[in-house]
């Protein structure tokens, strides 16, 4: 992988070229199929993932069986970050797409934390932004009403990829309704209102921001 591609993982914010060829030498990968378990929740994690191509659900399960998706994890992406602190897994990670990971062993992280804290420092804020979007996003499920709870995912910056003329939210319809705890018929009911009263466009079937702050102004 390009030095480029390798200063696009999220954790490795702020860290010079040469600190980040330090660290790849450290990195394994692997290629998982679509649709396959990378861990289940409560499951002994020794290892730090990143995504680096596919799509991975992070999801939980109740007691019956029923699935609450709570994220979805793009390229240049580590998860299962809880894990580090408490040593299992939190939720269920699945790949969506035919997927390449790369991950670090803990022993090894254990050991890049103290040669290079500012990896320490990213993942800690990376942490408490998540933390931030999923209150909102519990809050709004609870108490707002279905067009708010689609705002606040659209809003999030971590489905939103930049374009020319805004930002294209990555994330299709079905996988908005798994976040949103909405039926897919009333997510398309709501995107054709929004897309209707010029909120949002569309644009080879991806869905494109164009005035995030008029977005933010229906969360206030």
């Amino acid at each position: 992988m390009s030095l480029e591609n390798y200063r696009k993982i999220d954790i490795f914010k702020g860290l010079t070229n040469q600190y980040i060829t330090n660290i790849a030498h450290y990195l394994h990968y692997k290629v998982i199929e679509k649709n396959n378990i990378i861990f289940l929740e409560g499951d002994k994690i020794k290892f730090l993932p990143i995504l680096l191509s596919g799509k991975v659900e992070i999801s939980k399960f109740s007691s019956e069986g029923k699935k609450l998706t709570i994220w979805y994890i793009r390229p240049y992406q580590a998860f299962c970050l809880a894990a580090l602190t408490i040593g299992e897994a939190i939720s269920t990670a699945k790949t969506i797409q035919p997927s390449q990971i790369a991950y670090f062993n803990l022993k090894d992280l254990k050991f890049l934390f103290k040669k290079y804290p500012i990896i320490q420092e990213n993942i800690f804020e990376i942490l408490s932004k998540r933390f931030v979007y999923k209150s909102k996003l519990l809050h709004s499920i609870v108490l707002n009403n279905p067009e708010q709870r689609i705002l606040e995912i659209l809003n999030n910056p971590d489905n939103l990829c930049k374009a020319e003329d805004g930002f294209i939210v990555n994330l299709n319809q079905n996988e908005i309704a798994s976040l949103s705890g909405l039926c897919r018929e009333t997510v398309c009911r709501i995107i054709a209102k929004l897309k209707k009263e010029g909120l949002i466009k569309t644009k080879n079937k991806k869905i494109l921001l164009t005035d995030l702050n008029r977005i933010k102004s229906f969360l206030v």
